[in-house]
């Protein structure tokens, strides 16, 4: 995928994966991982695309199978924590244009209602897209299925405003967009007369929203923990056992190239590659126990 907003995501530091790592093991495992990376020629830091890794490993044998969810059940998780940042900042910049009323109406200039309406979708779409949407492409987030009971309703209607905005035409619900055609009947004439009322946003809404999307993160950063520490047992168990495993996560190497068309993306990835500055939950990701 292309585009601008991968800009966001690279920011999240994601780390070398190898040489530090399998100079950091001991014993026959370390031995086989150091010579195999000697042997493939890898003296240098890369980076290794783990999802064309897992489709190479998953033709091979089944038996890698759960790998590759460990690796799609991780980014499901990463990618919802990157759609509630952005969620959250939406909400921040909406808290500008929300009036004293409950509603945002005639209150605001044409330019203010369509910023606002904009943000208002912009984070109601994110946030359901990392707390309740699926996607073939992407493994349920979790995050929707341990949202506090006291928090449920609140989450129930930006689910409701979130599809029906996506089914139909706006928000749903006399309290957010009326229209009317009646007819003007004047002695012996008639005419038609079309009548339009339409919310931005109730602010209400942006409120629970906002609320909503700080529990999110607060569940997000569990669930990202807890499979964080499995894609790390799974990959330490294969990379320390398995040659066959080893020989094709050096071969699948990542060219931020072929993904990103920004230059500043590109540029932000080989600075994290070049970093030895602590990453994710521990202070070096591939360090195995002993």
């Amino acid at each position: 995928m292309r585009g601008p907003g991968l800009v966001e995501r690279v920011s999240t530091r994601r780390p070398s994966l190898y040489p530090s790592y399998a100079a950091s093991m001991s014993g026959a495992g370390a031995r086989m991982s150091i010579n195999g990376w000697k042997n493939a020629g890898m003296n240098q830091v890369v980076g290794t695309d783990l999802f064309k890794a897992i489709e190479v490993l998953e033709r091979k044998s089944s038996k890698y199978r759960p790998y590759g969810s460990v690796v799609r059940r991780y980014y499901a998780i990463v990618s919802a924590g990157w759609d509630l940042l952005q969620a959250r900042r939406a909400c921040d910049l909406l808290e500008n244009y929300l009036p004293k009323s409950s509603y945002a109406e005639e209150s605001q200039s044409i330019g203010e209602g369509v910023v606002s309406s904009a943000l208002f979708w912009q984070a109601t779409m994110l946030y359901g897209r990392a707390t309740f949407t699926t996607s073939e492409k992407r493994f349920k987030s979790g995050i929707g299925e341990r949202i506090n009971p006291s928090l449920q309703a609140a989450h129930s209607r930006i689910k409701d405003i979130r599809n029906l905005a996506l089914a139909h035409f706006s928000g749903g619900g006399a309290n957010w967009n009326a229209e009317a055609l009646v007819l003007r009947i004047s002695h012996d004439r008639c005419r038609p007369i079309a009548l339009h009322e339409r919310y931005n946003y109730r602010a209400d809404d942006v409120r629970d929203l906002k609320v909503l999307i700080s529990s999110a993160m607060e569940i997000y950063a569990d669930i990202k923990k807890s499979r964080y520490d499995g894609f790390i047992i799974a990959h330490t168990n294969l990379w320390k056992t398995d040659s066959r495993f080893c020989s094709v996560i050096v071969e699948c190497g990542f060219n931020p190239e072929d993904m990103f068309e920004l230059q500043a993306t590109i540029d932000e990835y080989r600075r994290m590659m070049n970093s030895n500055e602590p990453v994710g939950n521990s202070a070096f990701m591939g360090r195995p126990s002993n």
